[in-house]
C-alpha cells in the first residue's frame, strides 16, 4: 500500500522499488471498480485488463485417466517448500482423494505390491493405505528430502523409497497397481514411460492424473511464460497403445485460496 501512494514513497522501504512497471486490472473486481483503477494508474505504467475476479489465478484443470488390463487378454526443486507443501495443496488433496475412490470403485482394492510415483509428501499415499490392502510398497520422487515424511506413515516397517527421476529409475520386481498423483506432467516422454511399465511386463492396473492445456491459463495470459501440457485426445492415444481404459475424465477445480497458489 505505501508503495502506491506517491506521498509515502520517501518512507517506504528503500529495499522495493518505488516504480511500478505494470499494472493489472480486473475487470470484474468485486471490491474496487476497475473505472476507479482506470483513473488511478493511467499515466502511471501501462495498464493490462483481464476479465477475471480478485483472485487471479481460480482454476485448476486436470484430466483423470484410470487404465486397467484385468480382462486383457522435479520437476521443479520442491526441496524449499517441504514445510509448507501440504497448506497449499488443496487441489492435489481432491484429486488424490478422487483417484482412491476410483480404485475402490473398479478394482478389489487388494493389492501384493505396489508402485507410487511421485509421492511428495505423502498425501496419496495415506489415502492409499488407509482404503486399500497393501502388502508391499515401492514409492518414489525426484526429491530425496519426502522420504522422511514417508517414513513416518510406515512406522513399523519403513517401505522401499527410491529417490531420483522415475523416467530413468528401474524399479525392481513386478507390480499389481502403478498410481501416481499429479506427477506425470513432468514426464519428458511419458508415452516412453508407459511403454515400458505395460502390461504384461509390469502392472494388472494403473491409475494416474495429469494437467491438461487450461492448468492455470491466467498466469500465462499475464506472464507470457507457462508449463506446456498434452491435451485430453493426446493422453488417451497414448493410453490406450498399452491399457484398457475403465475410467476416464476431465474436470475444473476452482481455488478458493487465490493469489495464496503463487507462495
Amino acid at each position: 500500500y505505501n508503495q502506491i501512494l506517491p506521498e509515502k514513497l520517501e518512507s517506504a522501504d528503500p529495499r522495493i522499488s518505488a516504480f511500478w512497471d505494470q499494472a493489472i486490472l480486473s475487470t470484474e473486481d468485486k471490491i474496487f471498480p476497475v473505472t476507479n483503477l482506470r483513473n488511478y494508474w493511467q499515466g502511471r505504467c501501462p495498464i493490462q485488463e483481464i476479465k477475471a475476479l480478485i483472485f487471479l489465478f481460480t482454476t485448476i484443470n486436470h484430466g483423470t485417466n484410470y487404465g486397467s488390463n484385468r480382462t486383457r487378454t522435479d520437476p521443479p526443486a520442491f526441496q524449499p517448500s517441504v514445510n509448507t507443501y501440504d497448506d497449499h495443496a488443496e487441489a492435489q488433496k481432491r484429486i488424490c482423494a478422487h483417484l482412491v475412490q476410483l480404485l475402490t470403485v473398479y478394482t478389489s482394492s487388494h493389492f501384493r505390491r505396489v508402485l507410487e510415483i511421485g509421492c511428495g509428501s505423502g498425501g496419496f499415499t495415506r489415502l492409499l493405505k488407509q482404503e486399500c490392502q497393501i502388502e508391499e510398497w515401492v514409492l518414489n520422487d525426484l526429491c530425496e528430502t519426502w522420504q522422511s515424511a514417508i517414513e513416518e506413515l510406515f512406522p513399523s516397517a519403513p517401505p522401499l523409497f527410491l529417490a531420483g527421476d522415475a523416467e530413468r529409475l528401474a524399479f525392481p520386481g513386478t507390480f499389481d497397481l502403478i498410481a501416481s498423483a499429479s506427477a506425470l506432467q513432468w514426464m519428458k516422454d511419458l508415452p516412453r514411460f508407459l511403454h515400458k511399465h505395460r502390461p504384461p511386463y509390469r502392472p494388472e492396473h494403473t491409475a494416474f492424473n495429469t494437467f491438461t492445456p487450461d492448468n492455470l491459463h491466467e498466469i500465462k495470459e499475464l506472464t507470457g511464460e507457462g508449463l506446456t501440457y498434452p491435451t485430453r485426445r493426446t493422453i488417451k492415444g497414448v493410453v490406450i497403445t498399452y491399457f484398457r481404459i475403465v475410467h476416464e475424465e476431465e474436470g475444473n477445480i476452482a481455488l478458493t485460496s487465490g493469489i495464496r497458489w503463487m507462495c
